[in-house]
């Protein structure tokens, strides 16, 4: 996934530089039927639904208590929201910052693309390698600090070169954080509790984003986008910093 974050940009720059627009959604339209084809391939075992002892209502109001009565659970499904309502308008920000800061088209922003894949490949090797530390929430909050000073330096620098190294920290960060966290939640709950459990991970972490996106986009255009992100990098990094100062221990 994080790969094609990479390949993907890069090849779009180029077939946008040569063909154009029209090209770029043929071409992507077209490497759909592969998926399709795999798709069509894969076996999958019936699944045999266990006999339901209570309602849907009532199995979701048990994920919610189950949640709000563990205080880890709670305040990683909380950072999660956090980092997403505050974070990702860095990402659906760079066409804009790409063209109004820096002038650059199509092809510049590729780069902004591709140079944030790679650092999420990055992020994602460094998580992969970390798997036997000891103390992995103390280690995605120093991550998602490092990404809110990310956020910060990305909104208020007008130099190329910084804001490509910027931002390739904040992709290995953030993919860092969102694994991490998710790993964690996995870790801590049953087989019984894991479905409903994270699907209410996955509704902070998910519904974060447009959320985030809806308020970075008002403050952008009522301000400016380097307000927006400075901004949202200096909460997120006092978030951060409440609960690494609290001591907060996000692995039991």
């Amino acid at each position: 996934f994080n790969l094609a974050r990479v390949i993907g940009p890069a090849l779009g720059g180029i077939v946008f530089g040569l063909w154009g627009p029209a090209a770029c959604f043929t071409i992507n339209g077209i490497s759909f039927v592969a998926v399709i084809a795999a798709y069509a391939v894969i076996s999958i075992p019936a699944v045999h639904e266990r006999q339901r002892e209570t309602g849907i209502l009532e199995e979701m109001k048990e994920g919610f208590r189950f949640v709000i009565t563990r205080r880890s659970l709670l305040t990683l499904t909380f950072l999660a929201f956090a980092g997403t309502f505050l974070g990702m308008p860095l990402f659906t920000m760079l066409p804009v910052v790409a063209k109004k800061t820096f002038g650059l088209g199509a092809q510049g922003l590729s780069l902004f693309q591709a140079d944030y894949g790679v650092g999420s490949v990055i992020g994602a090797i460094f998580v992969a390698s970390s798997s036997y530390a000891v103390k992995k929430g103390k280690i995605a909050l120093l991550m998602q600090l490092l990404f809110a000073f990310c956020l910060v330096f990305f909104g208020l620098s007008r130099n190329l070169a910084s804001s490509v190294i910027i931002a390739f920290v904040a992709g290995a960060c953030i993919v860092g954080v969102v694994s991490l966290y998710s790993s964690l939640v996995q870790l801590m709950v049953t087989d019984a509790m894991r479905g409903r459990v994270m699907s209410i991970f996955m509704l902070a972490f998910r519904g974060g984003m447009p959320l985030g996106n809806l308020v970075a986009g008002y403050v952008a255009q009522r301000w400016s986008i380097s307000i927006a992100l400075a901004v949202n990098g200096a909460v997120l990094a006092a978030v951060a910093l409440i609960f690494i100062l609290k001591g907060t221990d996000l692995d039991s």
